[in-house]
């Protein structure tokens, strides 16, 4: 199996986390892997212990700017490689190899084609539609997911396969009976993770007295508008910007909730790991997060401040309903382990070979 993650967010996002959770279960399922990325994540790739996995430093020279196709196939060659698996555009189609896209969101056909600044972002709006028959099968991440690539990018459904993203229980110590009195929202701060609303929210008499607003994660385009309206809330709001993974974990076991209230989500990975760390998520009604909701009360109007401030209150004032969330949601997250998940991967994989025809040594020697 072969990874290009050339374009991907790196260490530190929920894109990485997704990424090594994803190696770590294939590695243990005795799938030989390699992966092709940029020397910045060498490091954090090799931390990962990997049994039968090499790193590929994709290269820097003009080449690889220009014409990255080229330097992708050359990868797949000199892995002998089954299956490549492109976790960011562009998407290619390679000779004699099975290949697989991953699309995590569409979250650049929402925007005005003039506000597109990255290279990401215009071909996604404007040239992914025209690459749909690059790969053998795409992977999207929930079944909303897959429903929006399929209308937007007019892809068969039976080309779409739903893996979602490995997340595993941990313990849920004692201690976890009396959370901190701060609300968490951990993800970068952008348009689309509508964290407005919850600083309105905060804004409202309904707000329970006491009860902060922690944002973890770098500014991509919000932190100046949420920095302004922070000033008119009525509790604390703090700006911690990026936080480390184990950070992450401290903050999501003391939280009292952790907000997400995001307007687009592929999935959503907090609202799952949130109930892994012990502390219950309140989600919007968009996109794929009424799936990880897992209790009525734990959904929440995503533009609405005063429904907001009213189900935090909720739980900060009733810690029976509180601990009904959790526990929902923890019977819920069984569903992400990693054993299923890579089952399901392997399965996608498998489907694609058969698809697209296995390549014999000599087809391959023989180019």
């Amino acid at each position: 199996m072969g990874f290009n993650t050339v374009g991907m967010s790196g260490p530190g996002s929920g894109t990485w986390t997704r990424l090594s959770r994803m190696l770590r279960g294939l590695a243990r399922q005795g799938v030989i892997l390699a992966t092709r990325g940029p020397a910045e994540h060498m490091d954090a790739y090799l931390s990962l212990g990997l049994p039968n996995a090499s790193f590929e430093t994709a290269g820097g020279g003009r080449s690889s700017r220009l014409i990255p196709a080229r330097e992708i196939e050359h990868f797949s060659e000199r892995f002998r490689l089954d299956v490549l698996h492109q976790e960011a555009a562009p998407f290619v189609r390679i000779r004699g190899t099975a290949t697989l896209g991953s699309i995590h969101d569409l979250r650049h056909f929402r925007r005005p084609v003039s506000s597109l600044r990255s290279a990401g972002a215009v071909y996604q709006r404007l040239m992914l539609r025209h690459h749909g028959d690059n790969v053998d099968a795409w992977l999207a991440l929930s079944d909303w997911a897959k429903s929006d690539i399929a209308e937007r990018l007019n892809i068969a459904d039976d080309r779409i396969h739903v893996v979602p993203p490995i997340v595993e229980l941990l313990s849920m110590p004692a201690e976890r009976l009396n959370p901190g009195l701060y609300v968490l929202s951990l993800g970068h701060l952008e348009p689309r993770k509508n964290l407005e609303v919850l600083l309105e929210a905060t804004a409202s008499p309904e707000w329970p007295t006491g009860v902060e607003v922690w944002l973890a994660g770098a500014d991509h385009g919000s932190g100046g508008k949420l920095l302004r309206m922070s000033q008119r809330s009525r509790v604390p709001v703090r700006f911690l910007g990026p936080v480390s993974e184990t950070k992450k974990w401290d903050l999501l076991r003391q939280a009292l909730a952790v907000a997400v209230p995001s307007s687009i989500e592929g999935f959503g990975i907090v609202a799952v790991e949130a109930p892994s760390a012990g502390t219950p998520a309140v989600v919007s009604d968009q996109a794929s997060l009424p799936n990880l909701a897992f209790h009525s009360k734990a959904l929440v109007d995503a533009f609405s401040p005063a429904a907001w401030a009213s189900r935090i209150q909720e739980i900060a004032q009733q810690p029976r309903l509180r601990s009904e969330i959790l526990e929902a949601q923890r019977a819920g997250a069984l569903q992400f382990s990693e054993i299923r998940a890579t089952q399901r991967l392997i399965s996608v994989y498998q489907r694609v070979l058969s698809r697209s025809g296995s390549v014999s040594d000599d087809d391959r020697a023989g180019g």
